[in-house]
């Protein structure tokens, strides 16, 4: 099953998810500092989409600190670029058919 992975296209998905992800915080923080504009509005609803399912799980389990933010938004971005790679898997083994 692993043999299969691509490995690069889950590396550049991490880290464009990940830049991503920071950005969208950075527009949330800017939210909830009371900035209302679209853009910010947009970023901060896209937060808590990037943000699922694990730096949720952090925040339910209280664990609130700079180190929890960091490893869930890694986890986050490593488990949408994955599911991004096998996608894109799928749709070439579909196209080749």
């Amino acid at each position: 099953m692993f043999k299969s992975i691509n490995y690069k296209i889950v590396v550049v998905a991490t880290v464009v998810i990940g830049l991503l992800t920071a950005v969208c915080y950075f527009g949330s923080y800017a939210r909830a500092d009371g900035a209302n504009e679209f853009v910010f509005k947009l970023l901060a609803r896209l937060f808590y989409v990037f943000s699922f399912p694990f730096l949720y799980t952090f925040i339910g389990l209280q664990i609130t600190n700079l180190l929890s933010l960091i490893l869930g938004i890694t986890l986050d971005s490593m488990f949408y670029a994955f599911v991004i790679e096998r996608l894109i898997r799928l749709y070439k083994t579909k196209r080749d058919r």
